[in-house]
């Protein structure tokens, strides 16, 4: 079953609403994987409720062999990120990798992981890797976007990273009928926003045939 983002009519709600995040999973890299997971090392590891997006970019942090290494040195400002977001750096638990307990995403979790999708829908890029997840980040208001900014790494400067890396790595090839998936969630707004019109002349035209003349 689908998750949905939830998102506030400030924020161009059906471009990120309508887009799955767990269906999508399958799409993630292993290496994009490996930050979720780490997210949720981070959240277990501070006794927190949710995984919010500080918890994921602490979780990027982990990668230091991830794709955009070369784009943005996450790896070298593991301590800066975390203190500018006021992620404690000492566990709030005891054994926080020895505790077995489902930790849901958060609302800014979910909208992370919603525009992660939007992010790679717009590169063509089936694949959803670790600088889809950090350009996420960066496309809407919260701390750890406001980190990210303080430490000189801006939404523009990671997408112009992202393709100059995309031209000498390549990503892998998408699995049978991935394009034909990805193609269809690029175009989700635009059909909701057809649906939408439709259903509107719909009433339009029952409006006028039940009206008396």
């Amino acid at each position: 079953m689908a998750t949905f983002a939830t998102v506030a009519f400030d924020q161009r709600p059906l471009r990120v609403y309508f887009a799955p995040v767990l269906p999508t999973f399958e799409r993630y890299t292993d290496k994009a994987k490996r930050a979720i997971y780490f997210a949720r090392n981070e959240a277990n590891h501070r006794d927190a409720e949710s995984i919010t997006p500080e918890h994921i970019l602490a979780g990027l942090t982990w990668e230091s062999e991830s794709t955009f290494a070369g784009i943005a040195p996450l790896n070298d400002l593991t301590i800066t990120l975390r203190v500018q977001m006021g992620l404690p750096r000492l566990p709030t638990t005891s054994f926080p990798y020895l505790r077995d307990r489902e930790i849901a995403l958060n609302d800014g979790g979910k909208m992370s992981l919603a525009y992660a999708v939007e992010e790679a829908n717009r590169d063509w890029q089936y694949w959803i890797d670790c600088e889809h997840l950090l350009r996420g980040l960066l496309r809407f208001a919260n701390p750890a976007k406001g980190a990210l900014e303080q430490a000189g790494i801006s939404l523009g400067s990671v997408r112009s990273g992202s393709r100059l890396h995309s031209r000498s790595h390549p990503s892998r090839p998408a699995p049978k009928w991935g394009y034909l998936k990805l193609g269809m969630n690029r175009s989700r707004p635009v059909l909701v926003w057809l649906a939408f019109l439709g259903l509107f002349l719909t009433f339009l035209i029952l409006v006028r045939l039940i009206a008396p003349s």
